[in-house]
């Protein structure tokens, strides 16, 4: 069975994305990016999933359903840390509840931020 969404591509220069579907993500992120390593994908569940390129005339992202490993954790302390550098106004969670929130929290939290 393959991971559920919501899902978040991690910039190597710490931005974050966030996309309700496989699919949203696929038609926004660029393969020359995915080609260059630009971005780890996550499932909300902190599976690591593989990004590839298709085609060779018209390129296209898929997300596969290769799982590279399970990194809750880590996804949840960039969530947080993300999230923190958020400015109040824009998110339901207080500081102080960031402080505390679950993995499954920080991810609907950041999904819901995003959609604004």
């Amino acid at each position: 069975m393959s991971p559920n969404g919501p899902f978040f591509a991690i910039e190597a220069k710490g931005a974050i994305w966030a996309f309700r579907t496989r699919m949203d993500a696929e038609s926004w992120l660029e393969a020359i990016d995915v080609k260059n390593n630009e971005y780890r994908f996550f499932a909300a569940n902190g599976a690591e999933l593989r990004l590839t390129v298709t085609g060779n005339s018209h390129e296209r992202v898929v997300v596969t359903d290769e799982v590279l490993g399970i990194f809750a954790k880590e996804l949840e302390e960039r969530l947080r840390r993300y999230l923190r550098g958020m400015p109040a106004k824009r998110r339901l969670l207080t500081d102080s509840a960031l402080s505390t929130a679950s993995l499954p929290d920080l991810a609907d939290e950041l999904a819901r931020s995003a959609a604004r």
